[in-house]
């Protein structure tokens, strides 16, 4: 682990981590209903959107609005699929 942590400067990985958080953010911009929420989780990549929310929301890159009106579609969406 202390190998792999010091091969890249500690802010590299930050970076790419915003950039990549900024770009989701945008997307959860956009989504104006919880049928564009669907659609967004039909087509998405990572692994927890819930996580990917709350992220995106500390970076400050959405509102806490938006992320609650979000996270509460997603939490409904994904307990239908159950």
């Amino acid at each position: 682990m202390g190998e792999e942590y010091l091969e890249k400067p500690p802010m590299e990985g930050q970076e790419i981590s915003h950039k990549i958080a900024a770009e989701l953010a945008e997307k959860l911009k956009s989504l104006a209903c919880i049928e564009c929420t669907k659609g967004w989780i039909a087509s998405y990549e990572g692994k927890d959107p819930l996580k990917d929310i709350a992220n995106c929301t500390e970076l400050g890159l959405i509102t806490d609005e938006l992320a609650k009106r979000l996270s509460d579609e997603v939490q409904l969406i994904q307990a239908k699929d159950v």
